[in-house]
Formats: C-alpha cells, sequence, structure tokens
C-alpha cells in the first residue's frame, strides 16, 4: 500500500514537472486556452512539490479559506504559487528563522477571489519592495537567483490571469 501510494504521488509529481517545462516553453504564446478550476486544487499541487522541503526546514504551512472557482491559466498561476512559496522557504532559512511559517490564505472578497501567501521571515526593506518584480532583480546571494521568477509571476498574474500581484510587509514577514 506505502510503494502503491508512493508510486502515484511520484506519478503526479513527474506530470507536474512536465506540464511546467511544457508552460515554461509556451510561455510567450499567445494562444493560451482559459478554463474554469478550483483555487484550493490549483494551491494543492505546487505544495505536494514543496512539503518535503518545508518539512526538512522545520516550516510549518497553513492553507486555509473558502474554496472558489476561477477562470484562467491553472497550471501558470500553479508556477506562481510555487515560486512565492519557494521564495518564502528560502527566505526562512537564510535569515535562520525558527518556527518559521507560510500561511496560504484564499478568499472571495467584493466578487474578487485573492489569495494571500505571508511568512514570518523578517519582511523586505523598502527599496527591495520596489524593485522586486523588475526583470533580473535578485536579492539571492552568490547568483543563487536568476531575477525573473516574480517577473514572470507578476506577467502571469496581471496578463494572463488580469488580476494583481503585489507585496508589502505585514507583521514580522511578507505578503504576496
Amino acid at each position: 500500500e506505502y510503494i502503491s501510494k508512493l508510486s502515484d504521488s511520484s506519478k503526479n509529481l513527474v506530470e507536474f514537472m512536465s506540464k511546467t517545462i511544457d508552460d515554461f516553453q509556451n510561455f510567450f504564446n499567445s494562444n493560451k486556452m482559459k478554463k474554469k478550476f478550483n483555487i484550493y486544487e490549483c494551491i494543492e499541487m505546487p505544495l505536494t512539490i514543496l512539503q518535503p522541503q518545508l518539512k526538512v526546514a522545520n516550516i510549518k504551512l497553513s492553507v486555509k479559506g473558502d474554496d472558489f472557482v476561477i477562470n484562467g491559466l491553472e497550471n501558470e498561476l500553479k508556477q506562481v504559487i510555487l515560486n512565492i512559496v519557494n521564495n518564502a522557504k528560502e527566505a526562512l532559512i537564510e535569515n535562520k528563522i525558527k518556527n518559521g511559517k507560510i500561511d496560504i490564505d484564499f478568499a472571495v472578497v467584493d466578487s474578487q477571489g485573492i489569495i494571500s501567501i505571508t511568512d514570518n521571515a523578517g519582511g523586505m526593506p523598502y527599496h527591495v519592495i520596489k524593485q522586486i518584480f523588475d526583470p533580473y532583480y535578485s536579492t539571492k546571494k552568490n547568483s543563487k537567483g536568476t531575477g525573473i521568477g516574480l517577473y514572470m509571476s507578476r506577467m502571469i498574474v496581471i496578463d494572463d490571469m488580469g488580476g494583481e500581484l503585489l507585496a508589502e510587509n505585514r507583521d514580522d514577514g511578507a505578503c504576496f
């Protein structure tokens, strides 16, 4: 039973990674097809990929909210979520935060679907917040970052999904 579950999980992961490669290859393709999908299911897959890394780093993950349906590009939104949660994980590790946490909340407010991803990694300086979505801007040391992840994420959310992607400091961390 354990092997069967592991096999199914591995198969799903490989399929997701294959779709990720296809999505990256088709990023600038204008013939993308939007479809309706549940936001909870969209959030779930990227977290499945990151969960083992979060567990090793002792980072607590909380996902809550009222599920809603959105019409858009599901795989691209998965990439955005994967990128932001991975950045939060890296900030928590780099800043050596004990009891690290990442909270993902989602809800519909005034007919707008909102997804908030917050961490307790200490936040970002003002000059970083101003540049965080610029192409090739990276805060990662030793060339570990390309500076295109958040830039592409913002393009996906704004250009492909018709939404907004904002960053701000809240309490003891960053919120996207």
